[in-house]
């Protein structure tokens, strides 16, 4: 029998959801439709939620779900003044 280890991950149980989601439809025939299809309909989550979709995802090395949801923030990002972007991440302008 095979050797078993466990690896302690901390992960919301909403966020890992999302990413067990990602990697079904990755592992199905098919996948590159109905992977859009799917981030179409679940990637409008507030931000804070898309951050902490993007940790996991590098913590799991779910690289194709990363480069979704990084380019996601991207798209969000356009057009959007520095305060702008600062409020959407909340992060405090220390300056």
């Amino acid at each position: 029998m095979d050797k078993v280890s466990t690896v302690r991950v901390d992960i919301h149980i909403t966020v890992l959801d999302f990413v067990i989601r990602y990697c079904e439809l990755a592992c199905e025939d098919d996948t590159e439709n109905e992977i859009a299809i799917w981030a179409i309909e679940s990637l409008d989550v507030p931000n804070k939620n898309l951050c902490a979709i993007i940790e996991a995802a590098e913590k799991l090395q779910v690289k194709g779900l990363l480069h979704l949801i990084a380019g996601t923030m991207a798209d969000n990002m356009k057009g959007k003044t520095e305060e702008q972007i600062r409020a959407m991440l909340g992060f405090v302008n220390d300056f």
